[in-house]
């Protein structure tokens, strides 16, 4: 789920270039296969037959722009460690980027 004020700042970092490829399919990821740990969501991803490499780098840098949340912390699936659950931030929008 993705609030639209952070779908308005993911557009608007995007066209000032500030948002890379990796980013805009980690964010993908995430609405797609969220809310989960890094580990889960990747897990999907790999299975949808995504390329992956090092995109648990670019949650944490989604995390700090402020476009995906940490809403608990539970076993992750994958790794059966504690993780934190991530998630967009907020209610769906409509756009190219989150169909």
């Amino acid at each position: 789920m993705i609030h639209p004020n952070s779908a308005e700042a993911f557009h608007y970092l995007e066209g000032t270039g500030k948002i890379s490829a990796g980013h805009e399919l980690a964010m993908r990821m995430i609405v797609r296969y969220g809310p989960g740990t890094s580990g889960e969501i990747i897990a999907v991803a790999t299975r949808q037959g995504y390329s992956v490499p090092e995109l648990w780098k670019r949650f944490s840098e989604l995390k700090q722009m402020g476009l995906i949340e940490e809403v608990e912390n539970r076993r992750c699936a994958v790794s059966g460690r504690t993780a934190a659950v991530l998630k967009a931030c907020g209610k769906p929008t409509q756009g190219e980027l989150f169909q």
